[in-house]
């Protein structure tokens, strides 16, 4: 793949966060530049199950289920427990329904979750039982052509089914009680779901609009220019201009001993992650200055 050296956007990290990135950068115009340093992309995105939850949405209100946003505002602030900050936390409800109907019009396809509870449903104000958790519709990973290999493929997680056809057989610990034929026509298909079928039915989205992609390229350094970030330096000592900004979309520091042991204190972690998240973008900001803090868990 040629790569220029300079584009509007770009983007470090291929979960969920940067190729959502990616693709609204790219529908709305703009030139990004997608890089991830591992030789597969989906990052920690493909370990989870991919559920997303967004309140008051379209799909929940087609489906007949009520919701408002003032029992969402609620549900929130009591899931936060007084450590929110009300700009960011208003901006979500407000702003996440609206995401959700931008990205199913770029070609993304998601699907309603039922049998999923929000937190604490019939003790937390706000709550609902069902209609809030959205996740990504089934994708097989050879509609990605060549790219089908160059997802990473999570291992212990059963990403053939939906988490709502999970819920209702009973979870995994009841896998031989599943409908095994399903399973088995469904792996000889390459389905895909969950945490990796959402990173699938992005990139298929991206792929559609040749949005170019680099893999297996580490960034060494932020540039600066006149105070701002201008770009980025990778390993080799290319750099490659961002006109419009460098978006940090590298995930967490699981995989990064010495993070997690200073943000954590915990001192034999052992990760389930993949190596790749180590937590290169706060050292990427942190090196040119940027404060961090620890954000406390109200779960």
């Amino acid at each position: 793949m040629v790569v220029a050296d300079s584009y509007d956007v770009v983007v470090l990290g291929s979960g969920i966060a940067g190729l959502a990135t990616v693709l609204a950068a790219s529908e709305r115009g703009l030139r990004p530049l997608l890089i991830e340093k591992s030789e597969k992309l989906g990052g920690g995105t493909t370990n989870s199950y991919g559920l997303i939850w967004i309140g008051d949405n379209h799909l929940a209100r087609a489906a007949g289920y009520e919701d408002n946003r003032a029992e969402v505002v609620r549900y929130m602030r009591f899931l936060a427990g007084g450590e929110e900050r009300d700009a960011n936390l208003l901006a979500f409800v407000d702003w996440s329904p609206l995401a959700l109907q931008f990205f199913e019009s770029c070609g993304v396809s998601f699907r309603l979750t039922r049998g999923i509870t929000d937190h604490y449903y019939g003790v937390a104000p706000g709550a609902r039982d069902e209609g809030r958790t959205v996740e990504a519709e089934l994708i097989s990973g050879y509609e990605l052509g060549a790219w089908r290999d160059r997802v990473r493929v999570p291992v212990g997680v059963p990403f053939f089914v939906t988490a709502e056809e999970q819920v209702a057989w009973g979870g995994i610990n009841r896998f031989s009680a599943w409908d095994q034929t399903l399973v088995r026509e469904r792996r000889e298909r390459d389905i895909r779901g969950k945490g990796v079928g959402l990173v699938c039915q992005f990139l298929k989205a991206i792929l559609a609009r040749a949005v170019p992609i680099l893999t297996g390229e580490h960034v060494e350094h932020l540039r600066l220019e006149d105070n701002h970030v201008s770009g980025i330096e990778l390993r080799d000592g290319r750099q490659i201009a961002a006109r419009r900004g460098v978006v940090l979309a590298t995930g967490g520091y699981e995989s990064n001993p010495d993070l997690v042991r200073g943000f954590e204190g915990l001192p034999n972690w052992l990760s389930l992650y993949p190596a790749s998240i180590a937590g290169d973008g706060l050292l990427l900001a942190t090196e040119i200055g940027a404060a961090v803090r620890t954000i406390r868990n109200s779960l």
